[in-house]
This record gives structure tokens, C-alpha cells and sequence, in this order.
């Protein structure tokens, strides 16, 4: 479990987890570990990158829609959509890995074109009504995909507002959010596990919050997201081999 201290500010920052199991830059100490799961994931999806890809994107937009309204897509507009990410991803370009023994903060980008690929992603909505449902989980997820690494968090999940609240941590915006109260490109998705960075979150509630994190986990910290956090970490980095 992820042990907690607080900063300057007497807000928790976690320690000795990722830096006592992790590089700075993601890179696990055993890389060949590493690399021996992204070759049983691969092989669990028939050696296909993309398929393996595909499955995750499915299970994350399912749960998504689902928290989001209730109603779930069909089977046919979930393949298509995960087909069309990843397309877009690849037409985009994805990130390359942070070089060993780099820290860093986040690189803040634009991209010309994007809401095209966006727009792409999401026709393949059956009706116009679910395509504009589609329209933001298709723009958060393209940026999951093709946001460069970076090691050192932004802290958006506490950034704290009036009454002692923070805007992250209201179900209301988490819902609406692929990834949760974390960014889509938090590295302690990769750097911590699931029970690590639970800890974390919960140690950084804000006391005005009326919904405490421990009553939604699974909406404030979705597992499935990791896995495909994980996924795109260990393709940037075994892929090409």
C-alpha cells in the first residue's frame, strides 16, 4: 500500500511507490517483467496489438455510457468505435516513451485537425443522438491515447475550490469523465496500483465534498481505465519489437 505525506501546502503527495518500484520516466526496475506482460497480453489476443487494444477501449466506452445515461451502445458501434481510435490515434501519432531516468511535467499541446478525428470516431453512432453521446468520450479518449508521458501530476484530482470542495471530486463531473477524478494522462495510472492510488485519493478528499470517495469508488477511480493506461505504456515501449 502507497504511504502518504503532505506537501508545502498540507495536501498528500504519495512515496516510495513509484519511485521505489518505477524509474522516473515509467520505466519498471525489471523491464523484463515488462515485457513479458505486454507478450502474454498480446498472446491472450492473438498476437494482435490492436485487438488487445480494441477490447480495452470496449469495456472502458461501455462502462462509461452506462454510468453516464444507463443506456448501453450496441455491440456493432462499440467494435466500430474502438476501430476508428485507434485509426485516429495511428493517424494522429502516437507518443513515444519518456527516456529512461527522465521527470518531467506535463507538455501542454494543441493539435490541428483533432475535432476531425473526433467527429470521425463518433459517427459511428447509430443516430444523431448517440453520436453527440459519443462526441466527448471520443475526444477524452484520443487524448488518452496520444497525450505525451510525463511523471510529475498535475494534482487537478485536489485542486480545491470554494467551500473546501474540489470540482474533480463531485460525482457529477466525474461521471462525465472517462478517466475519473485523475486526468486522462496521470501517471499514477502506470506508476500506482489500483489499491495505492485509491489510497492517495482518498487521503486527498476535500472535507466539503458532500459524496465521500469510498461511496463510488469505481466511478471516481476506474480500474478499466488503468488497463488501458497500462496497455498504451507497454506498447510505446515493446510494440515496435
Amino acid at each position: 500500500m502507497v504511504s502518504v505525506q503532505v506537501d508545502g501546502e498540507g495536501l498528500p503527495v504519495p512515496v516510495d511507490s513509484w519511485r521505489s518500484h518505477w524509474k522516473a520516466g515509467g520505466m519498471m526496475i525489471d523491464a523484463q517483467a515488462s515485457e513479458h506482460a505486454y507478450r502474454a497480453g498480446l498472446a491472450a489476443h492473438a498476437g494482435e496489438a490492436r485487438r488487445w487494444f480494441e477490447s480495452l477501449v470496449a469495456v472502458c466506452l461501455r462502462r462509461f455510457l452506462q454510468q453516464e445515461s444507463g443506456a448501453l451502445p450496441s455491440a456493432e458501434t462499440v467494435a466500430a468505435f474502438s476501430r476508428h481510435l485507434w485509426n485516429s490515434a495511428s493517424a494522429v501519432g502516437w507518443p513515444s516513451p519518456l527516456a529512461e531516468g527522465t521527470t518531467c511535467g506535463p507538455e501542454e499541446r494543441s493539435w490541428d485537425g483533432i475535432e476531425a478525428q473526433v467527429s470521425a470516431i463518433a459517427a459511428c453512432g447509430s443516430d444523431e443522438t448517440e453520436r453527440a453521446r459519443l462526441l466527448p468520450v471520443a475526444r477524452q479518449l484520443l487524448k488518452t491515447c496520444i497525450y505525451g508521458e510525463f511523471t510529475e501530476c498535475r494534482n487537478s484530482y485536489r485542486s480545491p475550490v470554494a467551500e473546501d470542495r474540489c470540482r474533480r471530486q463531485d460525482p457529477s463531473i466525474a461521471r462525465t469523465r472517462i478517466s475519473g477524478t485523475p486526468c486522462v494522462d496521470c501517471p499514477y495510472y502506470v506508476t500506482l496500483t489500483q489499491g495505492e492510488h485509491a489510497t492517495l485519493l482518498e487521503a486527498s478528499w476535500a472535507r466539503g465534498n458532500p459524496v465521500p470517495y469510498t461511496r463510488e469508488p469505481a466511478l471516481f477511480l476506474p480500474e478499466d481505465f488503468r488497463e488501458l493506461r497500462r496497455f498504451l505504456w507497454l506498447q510505446a515501449r515493446f510494440g515496435g519489437r
